[in-house]
C-alpha cells in the first residue's frame, strides 16, 4: 500500500509540510529496506507519537499558567493503535489539540504558534452579528449539520454515479472533466485519436509541427511525403532499394543485419549510379520530413534530443519491420497495453534478422503514425497525471516500490511511475491504452459493418439530408453562427482541397478525413489510409496511371461526402479562430460537433460500436445534446449554447407544427406510412 492511500486510509487531514515530511520519511525508511506500507506506516505512526509529546507538552505549560485542560474527542492510545493497523475506527479527529480552559467561564482552544513557539489563545464562542453568522452558516468551514452533511455527500455520490455512466457509455475520459475539472487534459486525451488526420496531412499537405497549445498543424510550405516522392518519377522503388542497402551497410557495421552479405549491400548502395544529385536531394528532403515528426515527439516527452540527434544522424533511416513467414502484415513498434497507462515506446531496438523485409515506405509512414499517436497519448497522459497529483489523486513512486497497478508516462524519453488512487480517473489513463478490437471474429463483424456503412452513406439523398441535418445539429449545440447560409458558405470555401484551413483542421483533428466518418474508431482505418496514399503517391511519381476510372470516380465521390460531413464543423472553426479562441478549444469544438472515434470505457460498449452500424453515432449525438440542453448536465453548460439551444429547438418545433397543421389533410399525407410520418418531414414539391 503506498503512502497516498495509507494517508486516504487514516481518514486525517495533514498539512502540505506534513505530508511532505511523511514522504520523506517513508522515502528513507524504504531504501533501509520496508516494503511501502510498513514504510508509510512507520511514517505515520512516530508523526503521530511527536504529537503527542508536544500535546503533553503544551498541557503542562497550560497548567503552569492556572489552567484546566480537558483534551475533548481526543486518545492518542487509539490514534497510534489505528496507525498500527489494529483499529477500524479513531477518535482521534485533528493533529491540533483541542484544550478547553474553563477560566472565566469560558470555553478557549489553546494552541501553540508554530512560528514563535507562543500560546495563543482564541475565544469559541465570540459574539457575531447577525449578517457575520449568515455568512458562516452559508460557508459551512466543517460546521455543517447532520443533514447538510448528509445532502453534501449524497450530492458527490450522485455527481460520480452519473460519470460512471458517462465514461462507461459514451466518454472514456469523462472523469478527467467532471471529476479533476480539468478541461485541457479532456481536449487533449480525445484528439489522440486524430493521429491518422495527421498522418494524412503529412503525406499530402506539407511538414508537421506541434502548436504549443498542443495541437498539430502542418506547414504546407514544406513539402509533403508525396511532393517528395513525386521527384523520382518512376525511379521510386529503385530510390527506396538504394536507401535500404545504405542503411544495412550501417547495420552489418553493427552486426545487426543478417539477411544481406556485403556483397547485397553493394549492389543495392550502387542503384544511384546516373542520379547521384536527385537521389540524395530527395533523401535530405525525407530525412528533414521524418526529423519534422520526430520532433514532435520530443516536445511531448516521448524522446529525448539525445535520441532524436542519434536518429537524424543516421542519415538513411528506413524501419526494417521484417515479414514474418506466412504473415504478410508488417511488424512495427505497439504500445504496451498491459499493466499501465499509455506506456509508449518510440521505437523498438532492431536485433537484426535473416526474414524479408516488407515495403519499406510503408513502414516509414506506419512508423509516422505510431509516433504520432504515441506523442498525443503521452501528451495527454502527462497532462491529466500533473492535475492528478495536484489534486492528490495520483503520487510519483520509485519503480523499484511500485504496485502492479502502477502507471508511467515519459519525460524526456524516461519513465516515471504513479500510484493513481482515483478510480474512474485510472480507468480514464488506462483507456488512452486501448487500442480497439481486432480480433478475427470482430474484423468478420467489422467488415460487415462497414460494407452497411458505406451502402447507407453512398446515397445522394442521404448526404443531402445529413447535410441539413448537421447544419441545424450545429446551430443547436454549438457556438456556430445562427445564420445556417452563413456556416454553409463559410464551411464550404475552407473545405477546398488546396485550402490552408483544411490542412489545419485534417492535421490537427478539427475534421475527419480519409478514415472518417464511415471507419470511425476502426484500428484497420490507417492501414487503408497508408494504402490508399502510397497507391496515390506511387500514381503520381509514375508515368503510368494506375488507378481505374471507376476507383478514380468513388473516390472523387466519397471526398465529397467527407467535404460536405465537415462543412458545418469548418465553419465553427474558422468562427472560433476570429473569436479568439485557442488553437486547441477551436479544434476539439469543431470535431465535438459528433466525435465518430469517442466510445464509452464500457467493453459491450466498445464491441456494440466496432460491429453495430451508426449505434455509437446516435449515442454520441444523443449526449452531445445533453450537454449543450439547459438544464441536462450542469457541469457543461455554456449559457450562451443554452440560449440559442432553446431558440434553435423553438423555431424547429414551431416550424414542424406548421408543417403538419398544413399537410394533416392532404389525402397523400393521409395515405403515407404512419412510419415515415414520425420519421420524416413530408411536403409536396410545389412545382
Amino acid at each position: 500500500m503506498s503512502l497516498a492511500s495509507c494517508l486516504k486510509k487514516s481518514g486525517k487531514a495533514f498539512t502540505k509540510a506534513e505530508v511532505d515530511q511523511l514522504t520523506t520519511a517513508t522515502n528513507a525508511y524504504i531504501k533501509g529496506g520496508d516494503n511501502p506500507t510498513v514504510a508509510a506506516t512507520r511514517a505515520i505512526e512516530e508523526l503521530v507519537l511527536e504529537a503527542h509529546s508536544n500535546v503533553k507538552a503544551y498541557e503542562k505549560e497550560i497548567e503552569l499558567k492556572g489552567g484546566k485542560v480537558n483534551a475533548e474527542n481526543y486518545s492518542i492510545a487509539d490514534e497510534i493503535a489505528f496507525a498500527k493497523g489494529t483499529l477500524k475506527e479513531s477518535g482521534f479527529k485533528s493533529k491540533l489539540t483541542k484544550m478547553i480552559d474553563k477560566r472565566k467561564g469560558k470555553e478557549v482552544r489553546i494552541t501553540k504558534d508554530m512560528n514563535s513557539d507562543e500560546l495563543v489563545e482564541f475565544n469559541m464562542k465570540d459574539e457575531y452579528t447577525e449578517e457575520e453568522i449568515a455568512v458562516v452558516k452559508k460557508g459551512g468551514f466543517g460546521k455543517q449539520g447532520k443533514k447538510e452533511r448528509i445532502k453534501q455527500r449524497l450530492g458527490t455520490l450522485n455527481k460520480n454515479v452519473k460519470t460512471k455512466f458517462r465514461q462507461a457509455i459514451v466518454d472514456q475520459y469523462a472523469s478527467f472533466k467532471e471529476i479533476m475539472g480539468d478541461d485541457r487534459s479532456w481536449m487533449l486525451s480525445h484528439l489522440t485519436s486524430s493521429a491518422s488526420g495527421a498522418l494524412e496531412a503529412t503525406m499530402h499537405h506539407g511538414q508537421p509541427k506541434l502548436d504549443p497549445s498542443g495541437i498539430i498543424t502542418v506547414d504546407t510550405g514544406k513539402k509533403s511525403l508525396d511532393t517528395i516522392l513525386e521527384q523520382l518519377g518512376p525511379d521510386l522503388d529503385r530510390w527506396t532499394y538504394w536507401m535500404a542497402g545504405n542503411r544495412s551497410n550501417n547495420l552489418i557495421a553493427e552486426g545487426k543485419e543478417n539477411l544481406f552479405n556485403q556483397e547485397d549491400i553493394d549492389v543495392l548502395m550502387g542503384l544511384n549510379q546516373g542520379k547521384e544529385r536527385l537521389f540524395e536531394k530527395v533523401r535530405q528532403d525525407f530525412e528533414e520530413l521524418n526529423n519534422a515528426v520526430v520532433d514532435i515527439a520530443v516536445k511531448t516527452g516521448l524522446v529525448n534530443e539525445e535520441e532524436a540527434a542519434q536518429w537524424a544522424e543516421e542519415g538513411f533511416y528506413l524501419p526494417f519491420y521484417r515479414v514474418l513467414e506466412g504473415d504478410e502484415n508488417a511488424h512495427g513498434p505497439r504500445a504496451i497495453t498491459r499493466g499501465g497507462l499509455v506506456r509508449q515506446q518510440a521505437f523498438k531496438k532492431l536485433k537484426g534478422g535473416e526474414a524479408q523485409l516488407n515495403d519499406l515506405m510503408t513502414n516509414a509512414v506506419l512508423n509516422w503514425n505510431h509516433l504520432l499517436s504515441a506523442s498525443l497519448k503521452n501528451q495527454a497522459a502527462r497532462s491529466a497525471v500533473d492535475v492528478a497529483v495536484e489534486l492528490g489523486f495520483a503520487v510519483e513512486v520509485p519503480h523499484a516500490t511500485k504496485s502492479k497497478d502502477a502507471i508511467f508516462v515519459r519525460e524526456d524519453g524516461k519513465e516515471v511511475w504513479y500510484e493513481v488512487d482515483e478510480p474512474l480517473v485510472l480507468e480514464s489513463l488506462m483507456a488512452l491504452n486501448w487500442e480497439g478490437l481486432n480480433g478475427p471474429v470482430v474484423k468478420i463483424m467489422r467488415s460487415f459493418k462497414r460494407a452497411l456503412t458505406y451502402g447507407v452513406t453512398a446515397s445522394p439523398e442521404f448526404k443531402a439530408r445529413n447535410l441539413i441535418r448537421d447544419s441545424i445539429h450545429a446551430m443547436a449545440v454549438t457556438d456556430t453562427s445562427a445564420n445556417i447560409f452563413k456556416n454553409l458558405g463559410m464551411g464550404f470555401k475552407a473545405t477546398k482541397e488546396d485550402s490552408d484551413t483544411a490542412a489545419q483542421m485534417l492535421a490537427g483533428g478539427a475534421t475527419f478525413g480519409q478514415t472518417g466518418y464511415v471507419h470511425g474508431n476502426d484500428p484497420e482505418a490507417v492501414k487503408r489510409l497508408v494504402k490508399k496514399g502510397m497507391d496515390e503517391a506511387e500514381a503520381k511519381a509514375s508515368i503510368l496511371d494506375t488507378p481505374s476510372k471507376f476507383l478514380k470516380i468513388w473516390d472523387a465521390y466519397q471526398d465529397f461526402g467527407a467535404r460536405l460531413e465537415n462543412i458545418n464543423r469548418s465553419a465553427d472553426y474558422q468562427q472560433a479562430i476570429a473569436r479568439g479562441d485557442n488553437l486547441l478549444s477551436a479544434t476539439f469544438g469543431s470535431r465535438d460537433h459528433l466525435d465518430f472515434t469517442r466510445t464509452g470505457s464500457s467493453n459491450l460498449v466498445r464491441f456494440i460500436a466496432h460491429t453495430v452500424p451508426f449505434v455509437n453515432a446516435r449515442l454520441q449525438g444523443l449526449d452531445k445534446a445533453a450537454r449543450a440542453a439547459p438544464g441536462t448536465i450542469k457541469e457543461w453548460m455554456n449559457p450562451r449554447e443554452a440560449a440559442k439551444f432553446k431558440a434553435v429547438i423553438g423555431v424547429y418545433s414551431a416550424m414542424s407544427i406548421g408543417l403538419y397543421l398544413a399537410m394533416k389533410d392532404d389525402d397523400d399525407y393521409k395515405a403515407a406510412e404512419e412510419w415515415e410520418k414520425r420519421t420524416y418531414h413530408l411536403f409536396k414539391n410545389p412545382w
